[in-house]
């Protein structure tokens, strides 16, 4: 097995995935509504009600259809708020953004390498998680982007983390979340982080095989290698 680092693994065709997360929409049957249990319009509008300056941080967004949609609805319930929405993707397949839309930025590329200073109300990762190789790093760098109390929700399943020197490593990553307070739920293979955080990750990335084969999710995924510090 050749592990690849993300230089190569963001060039392999299962990480340029067209089908995980082009087509969803905020909220309905295909939405992030239903795979990460959460309303972006609901959460964003709610966060309105009580701050005039609201953000969201979409990771691996697709066409970026979910942020346009909460977009136009944001900016009719709320004319005089202002709103940072933005996305990051590896494939610029972004839909057009409406003129009316100066909410939004989009960025191409990856989301290990994203440089920004602006900190989020919600950031959400859905199905994502599954192609970025250093997804630790990638849990890391999401919870730094959040506000004091904002909140990062993400697809992940732990069976894509693995060890060469052990079995079962995935242990060891449910128990690095736990003692880092970081809320996972098996049944739904769902990462919920609650306010801003500063992660200390005691394992080494050590590279990624493109060739695991499917998750639970049905699709070919990407797994994540790591040794102890």
């Amino acid at each position: 097995m050749s592990l690849l680092l993300n230089d190569r693994l963001e060039l392999s065709p299962i990480v340029a995935n067209n089908r995980m997360n082009r087509e969803r929409n905020a909220v309905g049957v295909n939405s992030y509504e239903r795979d990460i249990w959460l309303s972006p319009i609901e959460f964003l509008t709610e966060r309105s009600k009580k701050l005039s300056s609201v953000g969201w941080m979409d990771i691996c967004c697709g066409r970026a259809r979910a942020l346009i949609q909460t977009a136009q609805h944001l900016k009719t319930r709320f004319p005089d708020h202002h709103f940072h929405l933005a996305g990051i993707d590896l494939v610029d397949t972004y839909d057009p953004i409406p003129a009316d839309c100066n909410s939004i930025t989009l960025f191409t590329g990856s989301f290990l390498s994203l440089d920004t200073n602006l900190k989020f109300d919600l950031v959400t990762c859905v199905h994502g998680l599954h192609y970025i190789g250093d997804k630790l790093s990638g849990i890391q760098k999401a919870c730094s982007l959040l506000t004091p109390d904002g909140t990062f929700i993400a697809n992940l399943d732990l069976h894509n983390f693995k060890s060469p020197s052990q079995k079962n490593f995935y242990k060891d990553i449910s128990a690095w979340l736990r003692d880092n307070e970081l809320d996972y739920n098996n049944k739904r293979h769902l990462l919920t982080v609650r306010g801003h955080r500063s992660l200390n990750i005691p394992f080494r990335y050590v590279g990624a095989d493109d060739q695991a084969g499917p998750n639970y999710t049905g699709q070919e995924v990407v797994d994540s290698h790591y040794e102890h510090q």
